[in-house]
């Protein structure tokens, strides 16, 4: 192929990688990035610079666990220093995908001497690129393994120019580049094998090839054991580094070949497609038929060229190097601390380390290809090519509609309550709110955070997280109560706040495009909560401010005849903006009755008249009858389970018991029940193991448009 060709193939391979992961510019910070984002607030809070916070992480991390990753702690939280916009973070994280595909191809074209199997392997990388809401490392993770792995195969591919020429300077530069791959993220330690692979392959001895590779082994072997010896006397301490188990190692071979199983599975085309227990729908635009035409044509015509070579082509080498790239990566991800969380999330899944097998498996699967076609009679290697090249365009397409539903999934959670909460804090709805105030809030998504308020307002709040008991206890404790009374036969206790300065907030918004959203502020009268342990049942305000993404406007709401409780503009906060009702309706006002969930049970999802709350088995739901006296009550329920196991479930109210077998069909079951003055409870007990479905929840049943009606 002439140097013309090649750059037009080339440029072609880039545009179809780029059509694959575009978009990612669609999506917000996702999983740790949306924590890590958040670093000035986090350092403003603390009282220390950005340095000054990256330093104590390394440090720590270094001390406690032996990780050299300083680097990489740089790389991410110097990022977010710089930027906190996902577009651009996104960008860079594409060039370096890009970049890592461009060096492979170079990598595989000098150690194969065919641009041709090259190209084929680079082509059907976006076959292999699979999103998932788990430890995906394209989706998330900053740009943490592409960068690593374009180090890595960029310093391959000068240690192949230093053996092909001697030139020492080639050397050198690889050198460099491996031990700065080597400072982000320890799976790179172990890829040493890889050049003294490729030494032999230049048919150097084993000494030899070892000797040559000298720079790259001792470099990852050292750190290996510096690591070593610094986790095995480091102390045992209750910081979060010391209390991370990502690198303890798991030596049990049962579990090691189970979770070592489930990660090169995942390696596989379609290993997600499978086993998308979201049931998300593919989505698609009509120019991906254009896209996967030209894909088809592209890959028959690869395949055809190839099998009409003949050539003796240099493919033993660089499929054991894929072998390398796909077996270690999983083989260290699944001996690892992640060994348990492989296993639970099931087939389909796979660790962060799977973005290197991609790269591997692409290696042995096309070499692979390449032994069949070269044995094919010509009158029959045209066919084989439309057909094969039409099965890879199948799994490219059908990846390429899930990819970008799990894509833009993600929205809902990170990016859209991000980009509301920031709209609503630059319009100044919280600009009255005075420093180190009191700001109670349900944290269920990392913008929720003070972290990322700080940066936008230029004050830290107290923020108290309104779902737990402990923080919320210890959030009400920082604040002068102007008083208190208590009704301790009924485990009750009423807050007055006067004049305090203790606020509350909540949002809703349009969960499938973002475009619409709004966010309520009020200042707190009251409180009414329960004792031991303290949980709010009802937060009285008189006035509510609202922001209004459409029209990017704020309005204030006067409930002073009859005031609200925001509890109930707080438990619709997950629900689509289009399904909540306006503020003026009497579902907002205080009741008599409030009901309070407890244990193993979850946020409720879905809408006001189809709803579930997932359960891992056991949980409590707690009655408050707030009034003086005794009301009767009907509680429904339906009862169900997502998986095909069927679990028992026991419901006990007061001394009765009621046993249950749920299987997928909803179960309706009412109770009937006196509700005296304080606390009523129902408890469900499941003994049933969770459904093994990667929801780290471990769901075992869910309970289903639950209704309440009392006189």
């Amino acid at each position: 192929m002439k140097k013309k060709h090649e750059k037009i193939a080339l440029t072609i391979l880039l545009i179809w990688v780029l059509y694959n992961i575009i978009v990612l510019l669609k999506t917000g910070f996702i999983g740790d990035d949306a924590y890590n984002s958040q670093i000035v607030g986090s350092s403003i809070q603390k009282g220390v610079s950005v340095n000054q916070a990256i330093m104590t992480e390394v440090q720590a991390w270094t001390k406690e666990q032996g990780r050299f990753t300083a680097l990489g702690w740089y790389m991410s939280y110097g990022t977010y220093c710089v930027t906190q916009n996902p577009i651009i973070v996104k960008s860079v994280n594409i060039l370096l995908i890009l970049s890592g595909v461009t060096l492979f191809y170079f990598f595989s074209k000098r150690e194969t001497g065919s641009q041709l199997l090259a190209l084929l392997a680079c082509f059907t990388l976006p076959i292999l690129f699979q999103f998932r809401q788990w430890h995906d490392p394209i989706l998330f993770f900053t740009f943490l393994i592409p960068t690593c792995f374009a180090l890595i195969i960029g310093a391959l591919v000068l240690f192949q120019k230093y053996l092909d020429n001697g030139r020492t300077r080639y050397l050198v530069a690889a050198s460099v580049i491996h031990l700065l791959a080597l400072q982000i993220y320890e799976i790179t330690l172990f890829l040493f094998i890889l050049f003294i692979a490729i030494a032999i392959a230049r048919g150097r001895k084993l000494i030899n090839a070892i000797v040559v590779s000298l720079p790259f082994t001792l470099a990852s072997l050292s750190l290996i054991g510096a690591s070593l010896i610094i986790r095995h006397s480091a102390k045992e301490g209750t910081t979060p580094q010391a209390l991370y188990s990502g690198t303890e190692l798991n030596l049990h071979v049962g579990k090691f070949i189970h979770a070592l199983i489930i990660q090169v599975y995942s390696t596989f085309p379609l290993s997600f497609f499978f086993f998308n227990t979201a049931h998300l729908k593919s989505l698609y635009q009509p120019i991906d038929l254009i896209a996967l035409a030209l894909f088809w044509a592209g890959t028959a015509y690869l395949i055809h060229q190839i099998g009409r070579g003949k050539t003796d082509l240099k493919y033993k080498s660089w499929m054991i190097c894929g072998s390398i790239m796909l077996i270690i990566p999983a083989a260290l991800s699944s001996v690892s601390g992640h060994q348990a969380e492989i296993i639970q999330a099931g087939p389909g899944f796979g660790y962060i380390t799977v973005y290197m097998q991609y790269f591997g498996l692409a290696a042995i699967a096309v070499g692979t290809l390449y032994l069949i076609v070269i044995k094919i009679k010509p009158r029959h290697l045209t066919l084989l090519a439309i057909t094969l090249s039409g099965a890879l365009t199948v799994m490219a397409g059908l990846n390429l509609g899930l990819n970008r539903a799990v894509a833009l999934n993600t929205n809902a959670t990170f990016k859209y309550p991000s980009e509301l909460l920031k709209a609503a804090l630059h319009k100044g709805l919280l600009s009255e709110i005075p420093d180190r105030a009191l700001l109670i809030r349900a944290m269920q998504v990392p913008s929720d955070y003070t972290t990322f308020y700080t940066p936008h307002t230029g004050k830290v709040y107290d923020v108290c997280e309104i779902t737990d008991p402990a923080a919320y206890a210890a959030g009400i404790s920082k604040i002068e109560i102007s008083a208190k009374s208590k009704r301790s036969s009924l485990g009750i206790e009423v807050i007055e706040l006067g004049n305090q300065s203790a606020w509350i907030s909540s949002y809703n918004i349009s969960i499938k495009t973002g475009d619409n959203g709004r966010v309520f502020l009020s200042r707190i009268n009251r409180i009414i909560q329960s004792t031991g342990p303290q949980k709010p049942l009802q937060v009285i305000v008189s006035e509510v401010k609202m922001y209004d993404l459409r029209s990017d406007t704020i309005k204030l709401y006067e409930f002073n005849e009859r005031p609200i409780d925001f509890m109930k503009i707080l438990s619709i906060q997950t629900l689509d903006i289009s399904k909540i009702k306006p503020l003026d309706d009497d579902f907002y006002k205080a009741g008599e009755v409030e009901v309070v969930w407890s244990g193993g049970i979850f946020q409720k999802e879905g809408n006001a008249q189809s709803n579930v709350r997932w359960s891992s088995g056991n949980f409590t739901l707690k009655l408050y009858n707030l009034s003086d006296q005794p009301k009767s009550a009907s509680i429904s329920m339906e009862l169900a389970t997502p998986g095909a196991n069927a679990p028992h479930l026991v419901i006990n109210v007061n001394g009765e018991t009621e046993e249950l077998k749920l299987n997928s069909a909803l179960q309706k079951t009412i109770k009937n029940i006196r509700l005296q003055p304080g606390i009523t409870e129902i408890l469900f007990k499941s003994d049933s193991l969770p459904i093994p479905n990667g929801d780290p929840r471990k769901i075992v049943f869910g309970v289903y448009n639950l209704n309440i009606t009392h006189q």
